[in-house]
Protein backbone atom coordinates (compact mmCIF):
# COMPACT_ATOMS: atom_id res chain seq x y z
CA UNK A 1 0.00 0.00 0.00
CA UNK A 2 1.34 3.37 -1.04
CA UNK A 3 0.61 6.02 1.92
CA UNK A 4 1.31 8.53 -0.77
CA UNK A 5 -1.37 8.01 -3.11
CA UNK A 6 -4.14 10.46 -2.94
CA UNK A 7 -7.41 10.87 -5.12
CA UNK A 8 -8.11 14.89 -5.99
CA UNK A 9 -11.28 16.06 -4.35
CA UNK A 10 -13.37 18.64 -4.79
CA UNK A 11 -14.93 21.42 -2.47
CA UNK A 12 -17.94 19.69 -0.96
CA UNK A 13 -16.66 15.98 -1.50
CA UNK A 14 -17.55 13.84 0.83
CA UNK A 15 -14.96 11.43 3.17
CA UNK A 16 -15.91 9.23 5.45
CA UNK A 17 -15.97 5.89 5.66
CA UNK A 18 -18.48 5.27 2.24
CA UNK A 19 -16.93 8.47 0.53
CA UNK A 20 -13.95 7.28 -1.01
CA UNK A 21 -11.23 9.45 -0.96
CA UNK A 22 -8.29 6.68 -1.92
CA UNK A 23 -8.21 3.97 -4.32
CA UNK A 24 -6.26 2.25 -6.81
CA UNK A 25 -6.81 4.95 -9.35
CA UNK A 26 -5.49 7.41 -6.66
CA UNK A 27 -2.11 8.98 -7.50
CA UNK A 28 1.19 10.51 -6.30
CA UNK A 29 0.34 14.09 -4.30
CA UNK A 30 4.30 14.99 -5.24
CA UNK A 31 6.50 13.39 -7.67
CA UNK A 32 9.57 14.99 -9.33
CA UNK A 33 10.37 13.91 -12.83
CA UNK A 34 7.64 13.60 -15.60
CA UNK A 35 4.51 13.21 -13.14
CA UNK A 36 2.64 16.26 -13.48
CA UNK A 37 -1.64 15.21 -12.48
CA UNK A 38 -1.35 17.51 -9.35
CA UNK A 39 1.36 20.03 -10.91
CA UNK A 40 -0.16 23.59 -10.37
CA UNK A 41 -3.03 22.16 -8.87
CA UNK A 42 -4.55 23.26 -5.53
CA UNK A 43 -7.03 20.84 -4.10
CA UNK A 44 -8.60 18.93 -1.37
CA UNK A 45 -7.44 15.61 0.04
CA UNK A 46 -8.96 13.25 2.64
CA UNK A 47 -7.36 11.96 5.76
CA UNK A 48 -8.21 9.61 8.46
CA UNK A 49 -6.79 9.07 11.94
CA UNK A 50 -7.46 7.30 14.84
CA UNK A 51 -8.80 9.44 18.02
CA UNK A 52 -8.90 7.55 21.75
CA UNK A 53 -8.61 4.37 19.07
CA UNK A 54 -11.74 5.60 17.04
CA UNK A 55 -11.65 6.66 13.37
CA UNK A 56 -12.28 10.30 12.39
CA UNK A 57 -12.72 11.82 9.01
CA UNK A 58 -10.72 15.12 7.87
CA UNK A 59 -9.41 16.97 4.89
CA UNK A 60 -6.11 19.36 3.99
CA UNK A 61 -6.65 21.89 1.47
CA UNK A 62 -3.24 21.77 -0.51
CA UNK A 63 -1.31 23.20 -3.42
CA UNK A 64 0.96 21.36 -5.61
CA UNK A 65 3.56 24.02 -7.52
CA UNK A 66 4.00 23.84 -11.38
CA UNK A 67 7.62 22.39 -10.74
CA UNK A 68 6.15 19.64 -8.59
CA UNK A 69 8.89 20.22 -5.98
CA UNK A 70 6.97 21.69 -3.17
CA UNK A 71 3.28 21.26 -1.54
CA UNK A 72 1.33 23.84 0.48
CA UNK A 73 -1.21 22.67 3.04
CA UNK A 74 -3.65 25.61 3.09
CA UNK A 75 -5.66 24.56 6.13
CA UNK A 76 -7.30 21.13 7.46
CA UNK A 77 -10.55 20.18 9.30
CA UNK A 78 -11.93 16.94 11.09
CA UNK A 79 -14.83 15.87 12.05
CA UNK A 80 -14.53 15.46 15.80
CA UNK A 81 -17.63 12.47 16.15
CA UNK A 82 -15.72 9.19 15.46
CA UNK A 83 -16.86 7.50 12.10
CA UNK A 84 -18.58 11.07 11.25
CA UNK A 85 -18.12 11.98 7.53
CA UNK A 86 -17.04 15.80 6.86
CA UNK A 87 -17.22 17.59 3.48
CA UNK A 88 -13.79 18.71 1.59
CA UNK A 89 -13.74 22.28 2.74
CA UNK A 90 -15.96 22.24 5.87
CA UNK A 91 -15.39 24.13 8.95
CA UNK A 92 -15.24 22.58 11.77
Amino acid sequence: YDYDKVTYLNEGAEIGASGHFTSDGSVDLYSQGGYEAWANKTGYVGISFKKDGKTVYGWAKVKVDATNTSVIIYGYAYEATAGKSIKAGAPK
